[in-house]
């Protein structure tokens, strides 16, 4: 039996939007009419209405459900991010696969006033991890004393808990090796 999708909330592009759409009424067997909902924005002390406010297309069944399926999808990616984030213990050290046996040793923090929070959107009382060393087989042009990562030991970030070894659904597992047991690459001083 098909899902009654009258009233459903779904997203969809149109230009250069990500537009938030409500199935108004069945066209034909298949095909919905949609209306694109008004999501106000601030801007500047003034209220916006969305571009594309009261914009009016019609949308197959499984274009429809697709976008559904993708939302939910992406929903339970983030709860299982934030899970994550929250199991870690203060001060546990995990690894963050930069890439090709490339890791990040970091520790687990809250972020409070003593740390210099990045551009990673990381907001004080958040959990989030704190960069402590290069681990693995970093390219010699990463290591250069004004490379990215030599200038952001010390600083927070929270990437994808999927790039995180020891989260046991982690992909990065596979390969790699194992960070745990890996020295940490001298430094140079930073530029």
């Amino acid at each position: 039996m098909a899902t009654r999708l009258k009233g459903k909330q779904f997203r969809s592009v149109i230009a250069d939007a990500n537009v938030l759409w409500e199935v108004k009424r069945t066209i034909r067997s298949g095909v919905y009419e949609c209306e694109a909902v008004n999501e106000p924005i601030e801007y500047k002390g003034q209220m916006l209405d969305s571009d594309y406010a009261g914009h009016i297309k019609r949308f197959m069944r499984e274009d429809i459900e697709h976008s559904l399926r993708m939302a939910e999808f992406f929903e339970k990616s983030q709860r299982e991010h934030e899970d994550f984030y929250t199991s870690l213990g203060d001060h546990q050290v995990v690894h963050y696969h930069h890439s090709g046996g490339a890791f990040i040793r970091c520790y687990a923090v809250t972020a409070g006033p003593r740390h210099e929070l990045d551009h990673e959107c990381v907001e004080e009382g958040e959990r989030a991890l704190e960069i402590v060393a290069l681990v693995g087989e970093w390219r010699s042009y990463d290591l250069r004393p004004d490379g990215y990562h030599i200038k952001r030991v010390g600083r927070l970030f929270k990437p994808n808990a999927s790039c995180i070894w020891e989260n046991p659904k982690a992909p990065c597992r596979k390969r790699g090796g194992d960070p745990r047991f890996m020295k940490p690459v001298e430094l140079p001083e930073v530029a």
